[in-house]
C-alpha cells in the first residue's frame, strides 16, 4: 500500500480552507493533512477537519517528522521568511501566489533548495482552468494558424476593493497579487516575451491601490494583451485568440468564478457516511451542490466542462438572437447597475440560474446545462 503525502500548512485562512483543503478532502487515499499552524487558533473561523492537529507552535509543525511537504499561505509579505524555514527545515514547499516580493529572495530561495535536495513550487494552479486549456488546445490544434494577437481579460465589478485602500501598498497592490496569474499563463503558453509594455493605473488617485492594469507581451510578431480592471461592469471574453486563418473566444472563464463571486457563502464541515467530510456551500438559486474543487494539479478536474467550453465560440451575426427572458432582464438590470446576484435572489429565485447559464450564447441554439 503506499503511503499518503502528509501536508502540512502555515496559514489557516479563506485560501487554505477554500481553495487547497477541498481538493485534499476529495483524495484521502493518496494524500492527508496532517497540521495545520495559526498564530491564534481561537481566532479561526473555519471549522476544524476531523484527523488534523491544530498547532499554535511553528517549530510543532517544522520539526514534525511525519510532514512530507509544507504549504505557506500567508500574506505574501511573509512568504519568504517562512519558506525559508521550512526549506532550512528539510522540508518539501509549495508557496501560495505571488511567490516572494523581490527577484533576489525567490533566487536565493531556489538555491537554498537545491542545495538540501527538496522541492520548491510555486502555487501556479490557473494553469489548470477549463477556459485556459480549452485555449491552449485550440492553439496547439493549428487551426487557427500562426497567431497575430491574443487578448486574456480578468475582470470584476468590486470597487469596495480599492476604495478600501487608502494608500499604495505592495501587499495589496493589483498587479502584484493578481496579475501573476494571467502572466503565468501566458509564459506557459508562450515563454519568455521579448518586450513588455505596461499600462497600471490607480483609478481613484495617485498612491491608491492600482486598480487597472493593461500589459502588452511581445513574441517577434504575436502580440499578448493581458488586461484586468476592479471596475468593469460587464466583463470583457475570458481570451480572444485571432490567427491568419481564423479566430476563437472563449467568452466565459472556469466556473469556479461563478461559485466563487457568490456573496453569500454557507461554507461548512459536513460528514458524508463513513466516507469523510467534504465541503458544501449554498448556491443563490438555494439549492445545495458540492463545492467544485480548485483545478491544481490534474488536468483531468478541468475536462469536465471542456466540451462545452470549445462550443463558445465566436457567433456569426446571422444567427437568430433569442429574446431575453423575465429572468436574463432581471439579471442583465442588477448586472449594469453594478448590484452582485445575491441581491437578486429573492426575485428570480432558481429561474435565475437557469438564466445565468444561458448568459452570452446568440446562437440560437441553448448551451448545455452545466452539471
Amino acid at each position: 500500500m503506499t503511503r499518503k503525502l502528509e501536508i502540512g500548512y502555515i496559514g489557516n485562512g479563506k485560501s487554505v480552507n477554500r481553495y487547497h483543503v477541498p481538493f485534499v478532502l476529495t483524495r484521502q487515499n493518496t494524500m492527508h493533512i496532517h497540521k495545520i499552524w495559526s498564530r491564534n487558533h481561537a481566532k479561526d473561523i473555519w471549522d476544524e477537519i476531523p484527523g488534523t492537529i491544530y498547532t499554535e507552535d511553528l517549530n510543532d509543525l517544522l520539526n514534525d517528522p511525519v510532514v512530507d511537504v509544507i504549504v505557506v499561505n500567508t500574506p505574501s509579505a511573509f512568504h519568504y521568511m517562512y519558506a525559508k524555514q521550512v526549506i532550512e527545515a528539510g522540508k518539501h514547499c509549495l508557496v501560495e501566489k505571488p511567490f516572494t516580493q523581490k527577484l533576489s529572495e525567490t533566487k536565493e530561495l531556489f538555491a537554498l533548495a537545491e542545495e538540501k535536495g527538496v522541492i520548491l513550487q510555486g502555487y501556479q494552479n490557473r494553469r489548470f482552468d477549463s477556459d485556459y486549456l480549452t485555449v491552449q488546445k485550440v492553439i496547439e490544434s493549428g487551426k487557427l494558424g500562426d497567431l497575430l494577437e491574443v487578448e486574456s481579460h480578468y475582470d470584476y465589478f468590486r470597487p469596495e476593493v480599492p476604495e478600501s485602500v487608502d494608500h499604495y501598498s505592495r501587499d495589496t497592490s493589483f498587479i502584484y497579487n493578481h496579475a501573476c496569474h494571467t502572466f503565468d499563463q501566458i509564459i506557459a503558453l508562450f515563454g519568455k516575451p521579448d518586450h513588455v509594455h505596461y499600462d497600471v493605473r490607480e483609478l481613484l488617485g495617485e498612491n491608491r491601490m492600482n486598480d487597472y492594469f493593461d500589459v502588452d507581451m511581445y513574441y517577434e510578431t504575436l502580440k499578448v494583451s493581458v488586461k484586468s480592471s476592479y471596475f468593469r461592469i460587464k466583463a470583457r471574453p475570458k481570451y480572444a485568440v485571432y490567427g491568419k486563418k481564423g479566430m476563437f473566444v472563449k467568452q466565459n472563464d472556469d466556473k469556479q468564478e461563478a461559485d466563487l463571486q457568490q456573496r453569500n457563502y454557507d461554507i461548512h464541515l459536513v460528514k458524508s457516511g463513513g466516507c469523510g467530510p467534504y465541503l458544501r456551500h449554498q448556491f443563490f438559486d438555494g439549492r445545495s451542490r458540492a463545492f467544485r474543487l480548485h483545478q491544481i494539479h490534474v488536468a483531468a478536474a478541468a475536462r469536465h466542462g471542456q466540451d462545452r467550453d470549445q462550443e463558445d465560440q465566436h457567433a456569426h451575426a446571422s444567427n437568430p438572437v433569442r429574446k431575453a427572458s423575465p429572468e436574463q432582464q432581471t439579471f442583465r438590470k442588477c448586472l449594469h447597475i453594478g448590484q452582485n446576484r445575491g441581491s437578486c435572489r429573492g426575485k428570480t429565485g432558481s429561474g435565475l440560474k437557469d438564466s445565468v447559464d444561458h448568459m452570452g450564447d446568440i446562437s440560437g441554439k441553448p448551451e448545455r446545462k452545466r452539471p
